[in-house]
């Protein structure tokens, strides 16, 4: 991590409440929920942490998981990141080639 970067985490709900590696999870006066819960780094000069949230969330429908357990839910969280925004993406696989 690079020094000015901004490190947030969102709360993602589970597939279902019957989700054994969800945990659950109480905010701010919201009723509880069984979720995990999604990290991010973005810079501070490029981007918001809110505003990518709000756009995986709204957009790119990461309301919810689609699949139960830990290691479905962390694929999906990487494949949204993925699909909602390429070019950092295709950035690290160029400079891997």
């Amino acid at each position: 991590i690079k020094t000015g970067t901004l490190v947030e985490a969102t709360i993602i709900a589970s597939a279902s409440k019957d989700d054994d590696e969800g945990r659950w999870v109480k905010h701010k006066g919201k009723p509880a929920i069984r979720g995990f819960k999604a990290h991010i780094g973005a810079d501070a000069g490029t981007a918001l942490v809110e505003k990518i949230f709000g756009t995986w969330k709204r957009s790119c429908g990461l309301r919810r998981m689609r699949w139960r357990g830990l290691a479905k839910a962390t694929a999906q969280v990487h494949f949204t990141a993925i699909a909602c925004n390429p070019k950092p993406t295709l950035n690290i696989l160029a400079t891997a080639a």
